[in-house]
């Protein structure tokens, strides 16, 4: 074979080589570019954020009064903010609106009871009642009664968790029990509707020698104040069955 065949025969050689080495390169290159079409993850729409809570407020307001007997007795009054209301039917559980979750206020409660009420000669815990009959098996009394109750042990609830958050013991701890609602009605209502009705509220009181003022006559203080304070007008007490004061300690 002549030289010039024999260059022939290896130029054909190593160009066969380069051929061979193109098309690898080539195919390893299609091959990754397929395995990242159906391995690579596809971006997930973002989620709608959850629609905003607002936070457990307390509003306040501050009334002065005189009692019959000419005692003087600073009432402040604390309403938990109105997206915040008794669970209808329940009377250890206050729920978002809109038949939201139960939440817990303890944390809010703690905050109000150490701060607002911090220097508070007494701490009084207020129940409420909506305008519905949980039951309507029996008479009237009986159902007025059991909404009483139902009152008074949301009061006790109150009561309860204040005590859990170590209040001071030398405190007087008071219940305001104020019944059922009996002001205007709302026409078949949903537990939404009424929950105006089932506010979660709590009193303090400043006063010299509270222990010494007479039930009837502080309580009777309390209803001048609750009825004169800005913050209550929208609540009008009076459209409650009742409205009695009880010292628990």
């Amino acid at each position: 074979m002549s030289d010039e065949d024999w260059r022939s025969f290896i130029l054909n050689i190593i160009a066969g080589l380069i051929v061979v080495m193109l098309l690898a390169l080539i195919g390893k290159a299609l091959g990754a570019l397929r395995n990242d079409t159906h391995s690579a993850p596809v971006a997930a729409a973002a989620a709608a954020p959850p629609a905003a809570v607002e936070p457990p407020v307390w509003t306040g307001d501050t009334v002065r009064v005189r009692s019959e007997e000419g005692t003087e007795v600073l009432v402040t009054f604390w309403i938990l903010s109105s997206s915040y209301r008794w669970k209808r039917g329940s009377t250890t559980e206050v729920q978002l609106s809109g038949n939201g979750p139960v939440f817990d206020i303890t944390p809010s409660l703690r905050t109000l009871i150490h701060g607002e009420l911090g220097n508070a000669d007494a701490i009084v815990a207020v129940g409420t009642a909506s305008q519905e009959f949980e039951q309507r098996d029996a008479p009237a009394k009986e159902l007025e009664a059991r909404e009483s109750w139902r009152a008074g042990e949301r009061a006790n609830t109150l009561l309860a968790w204040m005590d859990t958050l170590n209040t001071a013991q030398s405190r007087l701890h008071y219940e305001l029990v104020l019944g059922r609602w009996i002001g205007p009605p709302e026409n078949k209502p949903t537990a939404d509707q009424t929950a105006y009705q089932r506010r979660v509220i709590v009193l303090g009181l400043h006063a010299n020698r509270l222990s010494e003022i007479p039930i009837k006559e502080l309580q009777a203080a309390l209803r001048q104040a609750l009825t004169t304070a800005a913050s209550t007008e929208s609540l009008k007490f009076d459209n409650y069955t009742q409205f009695l004061l009880s010292r628990r300690n």
